[in-house]
């Protein structure tokens, strides 16, 4: 294999971090998006939910947590 980062000239390296940047910069973003949706939707609805429609939500809220931090355990375990 053949590397040979960091070689080139400083412009292809500084345009290979600005790409790597954006790419995470995108990502955080998407995730950022969807949270500020939910949680918007959840706060504008929630005075007029009955109390057994705010535990619901309570309760997949607390029940999704759990998986993506159950997913996020497993995924960085070494098999």
């Amino acid at each position: 294999m053949n590397a040979n980062f960091g070689r080139g000239s400083l412009w292809e390296t500084i345009l290979a971090i600005v790409f790597v940047i954006l790419a995470i910069g995108v990502f955080i973003g998407a995730f950022l998006a969807f949270f500020a949706y939910v949680f918007g939707n959840i706060r504008d609805r929630w005075p007029y939910y009955e109390q057994k429609q705010k535990r619901k939500v309570v309760r997949s809220l607390i029940t999704w947590t759990v998986c993506f931090i159950a997913l996020g355990i497993i995924s960085s375990i070494k098999l």
